[in-house]
């Protein structure tokens, strides 16, 4: 009892000849007070650059992730402290894309996977940030 629990399950099929795939990841986390459910919808572009080998992907994703402080089950020494008396929720849309340029010689990629991000915080002024999260992929053979 109050161990973290995470659940994910994520779907994807390359169709049209293998140039264009299509996904699904949904995603549950808890931990104590703190829950966030995520759904995304996913989409790449394939592209040949040569004869041999060389690649060029483009992904783009689209979802919705929800957050949630529920402090009701918590214990807390000051029940009249103003931070346990209410709970936060939110559900905000989420954006992701990246590129990916690959071979049998190695690959160079790069991605956003959440361009921006909700905060739940009540205090911060539109709700609305930028998530500086990005992902460099490199590799020689």
């Amino acid at each position: 009892e109050g161990a973290p629990r995470t659940q994910f399950l994520s779907i994807h099929a390359p169709i049209v000849r293998k140039r264009i795939g299509l996904g699904a990841n949904v995603s549950y986390d808890n931990i104590g007070s703190r829950s966030n459910v995520s759904a995304m919808g996913n989409f790449a572009y394939h592209l040949q650059l040569n004869s041999k080998s060389l690649r060029l992907s483009f992904g783009a994703s689209a979802g919705i992730n929800s957050n949630q402080y529920d402090f009701n089950g918590l214990i807390v020494n000051d029940n009249t402290d103003i931070n346990y008396l209410t709970s936060n929720k939110s559900v905000s849309p989420n954006f992701g894309a990246g590129i990916y340029l690959h071979s049998n010689k190695g690959y160079l990629g790069f991605s956003l996977p959440r361009l921006i991000e909700k905060s739940i915080d009540k205090k911060s002024q539109s709700g609305h940030r930028w998530f500086p999260l990005l992902f460099l992929y490199l590799r020689h053979a």
